[in-house]
């Protein structure tokens, strides 16, 4: 590599994920349900990468992120023939992240961040 251009090597990535999600039904009409619930979840991401900045510093880091969220949920799901059901659903999401490593940019060790989002889905689910 050429010392006067920048770069960034990455080394060897792992990940890990948990998900859980939980809801309570309600039965408004024989062909109707609304329910309510929560997701949880959290992933680790592993991996080491070395950095030039193009004017000879080069900096090596292990490294360590994570994202874990909680989604409170609502939805609706209307039956609309006898195997076939239609959904929406709505998801307020709390995201929060956090970095740990080594390495200069590190200089406290350790970060987190939260971020809020919505979101929502529409599916069409055939029950067996």
């Amino acid at each position: 590599n050429d010392p006067t251009q920048g770069y960034v090597q990455y080394g060897n990535f792992s990940s890990l994920e948990i998900y859980a999600g939980a809801a309570y039904n309600v039965h408004v009409a024989d062909n109707a349900k609304i329910y309510f619930g929560v997701n949880i979840g959290t992933y680790y991401n592993f991996f080491s990468y070395t950095s030039n900045d193009g004017a000879g510093d080069i900096s090596t880091s292990n490294t360590t992120e994570s994202q874990s969220y909680i989604a409170p949920k609502i939805g609706v799901d209307f039956m609309v023939s006898d195997n076939l059901s239609l959904g929406v659903e709505a998801k307020y999401n709390f995201m929060m992240s956090s970095d740990s490593g080594t390495g200069d940019a590190y200089d406290s060790g350790y970060s987190t961040t939260v971020n809020k989002s919505f979101s929502g889905n529409v599916a069409l689910t055939y029950h067996f």
